[in-house]
């Protein structure tokens, strides 16, 4: 090859000692190359060529040193390169672009600082709703893949998109919710104020009041909630004055009792509180 298509690297103070610092070398007279190529450490850092121009290249050697022969170039186009962490005598234990192990001068290679983990850490059900809390409206949460800050951001969450469903439990500290975008993700449980669950839906149906009930054991001036399903979950919709007798289903439901309010609404009281005295 022609001293035109090789990189003539300034060779700092290297240059002195013989090495040949990363890229193609001039063309030279070098001893016999050595045959054997050096144990190669864990390739498990991530390196991008520095100081080579896009239409050059670095050469990959067989070995730790000029005395081996070359075997393969890395070139800015190749893209990132996976080599060792540590290096032998100022060489870094690389692939080539054609996926051969060698060496490459270290001085032509700027380590990658290592990603954050990619991998998900799959979250719990977002059954609880969160709202915002201590962000301002002009700034944002960060969502981040996995429950902890060396996890990569993945999205936000803002003032403006309203409340969010979330885990109702965090994983040091870290609620799994959903981002503006709807992705899956973690944010910092300090920023987020749990609100409390909403109402289930009513039951679609409901059954028969072919009962009559009275109150048990309370007074005329007494009263008991009705919600609009069996259970103290279900939102509260009117009350039952005690005092007079009043329609319900002949059947429980979870221990409630399907009747009507005292406005002529249908819905459901606890059975242990009412007497059954006409019906079945």
């Amino acid at each position: 090859m022609s001293i035109a298509k090789q990189i003539t690297p300034a060779l700092v103070a290297c240059a002195a000692a013989g090495w040949l610092a990363a890229g193609a070398a001039p063309a030279q007279a070098a001893a016999a190359p050595v045959s054997a190529a050096a144990a190669h450490p864990v390739r498990a850092c991530t390196y991008r060529l520095a100081h080579v121009r896009p239409s050059s290249y670095l050469r990959v050697r067989k070995g730790p040193g000029l005395r081996f022969r070359p075997i393969g170039r890395l070139t800015t186009a190749g893209g990132r390169v996976a080599g060792s962490c540590t290096t032998t005598k100022g060489w870094v234990a690389v692939k080539t672009s054609a996926g051969r192990s060698g060496w490459a001068w270290g001085h032509y290679l700027r380590k990658v600082a290592k990603s954050h983990r990619s991998d998900i850490v799959a979250g719990p059900s977002l059954t609880c709703t969160y709202q915002l809390a201590h962000v301002r409206s002009t700034s944002a949460l960060r969502v981040r893949r996995g429950p902890g800050l060396r996890f990569r951001p993945i999205g936000r969450l803002t003032t403006a998109g309203g409340r969010v469903a979330g885990s109702c439990t965090t994983t040091k500290g870290w609620v799994a919710v959903k981002t503006s975008a709807g992705r899956s993700g973690w944010a910092w449980g300090h920023y987020l104020r749990k609100v409390a669950k909403p109402h289930p839906a009513a039951p679609a149906t409901v059954p028969s009041l072919g009962c009559t009930y009275q109150f048990l054991n309370q007074g005329p001036a007494g009263s008991l909630a009705v919600y609009n399903g069996p259970g103290t979950g279900y939102q509260p919709i009117g009350t039952l004055n005690a005092g007079g007798r009043f329609a319900g289903s002949c059947t429980t439901t979870n221990g409630w009792v399907a009747v009507k309010t005292s406005t002529g609404k249908v819905g459901w009281t606890p059975a242990q509180k009412l007497l059954k005295i006409a019906g079945r």
